[in-house]
């Protein structure tokens, strides 16, 4: 590229020096040869020194083309911005790319009879203006939502249950203590863990446990009660 020249000239840097210019066939039609894609890209280049308002000549070495056998084919060009020592600012203006799409809708029907313009995508129901790689962006967008909320229900349903085995244990724990202080006669220590066991009940409640886990802690309850012949007011059925 002549980028001393163009520097020596004075004026703002060049930000960019190439210009990338895409060009995609529809998936359904015939691939052009190797042949043919030659003779598109040179038809577009054409065109573009024409809007550029310089020599066809002068784009030599300062071009790169890539075609990209798939499913859709296209061409990849990339463009010197700078030609001589000149700067080419209009090369990625609207009307450029505009002259460059024409000139390959253009080429494309001349050389190969493809006619792109013509082309009734097989999939009819996408929306307007999408691009493929569009439809596959929310595709992908939507599958991992999907997975997302599957993944995130998971892991609040074992970090409810994680929390669950916390309580049921800490609970189990403050009525062993509870009986045993009825039974040595401490009355703080008593209303104590009677005052702890409300506050676990109250965290219990609030993971909406099931009717069987509310039995099986509802059990304990039953136990220490009929071992001290004392009733605990708050108990674990009563809150769900």
């Amino acid at each position: 590229m002549d980028l001393e020249n163009s520097q020596k000239k004075g004026g703002r840097p060049v930000q960019s020096y190439a210009q990338s210019f895409v060009f995609s066939l529809p998936p359904s039609v015939v691939k052009p040869t190797p042949g043919e894609w030659k003779s598109i890209t040179s038809d577009i280049l054409k065109e573009l020194a024409k809007k550029l308002d310089i020599d066809i000549n002068d784009f030599k070495g300062r071009v790169f083309a890539n075609v990209h056998d798939q499913d859709n084919p296209h061409l990849n060009l990339v463009v010197s911005r700078v030609v001589q020592g000149k700067t080419l600012k209009a090369l990625d203006q609207k009307g450029t790319i505009g002259v460059a799409k024409k000139a390959f809708n253009a080429a494309s029907l001349a050389r190969c009879g493809l006619d792109v313009s013509a082309y009734e995508p097989l999939q009819t129901n996408v929306g307007p203006h999408l691009a493929k790689w569009q439809l596959q962006q929310k595709d992908s967008e939507k599958a991992l939502k999907e997975i997302g909320l599957k993944s995130k229900a998971f892991d609040n349903d074992i970090a409810k249950t994680k929390e669950y085995g916390r309580l049921s244990a800490m609970l189990n724990n403050q009525i062993v203590k509870w009986i045993f202080s009825i039974g040595s006669g401490d009355i703080g220590n008593e209303n104590r863990q009677k005052n702890r066991i409300e506050k676990t009940t109250e965290e219990l409640s609030k993971l909406n446990i099931s009717k069987e886990q509310a039995e099986l802690l509802d059990s304990m309850f039953e136990m220490a009660e009929t071992k001290t012949g004392k009733t605990l007011e708050n108990r674990v059925r009563w809150k769900i």
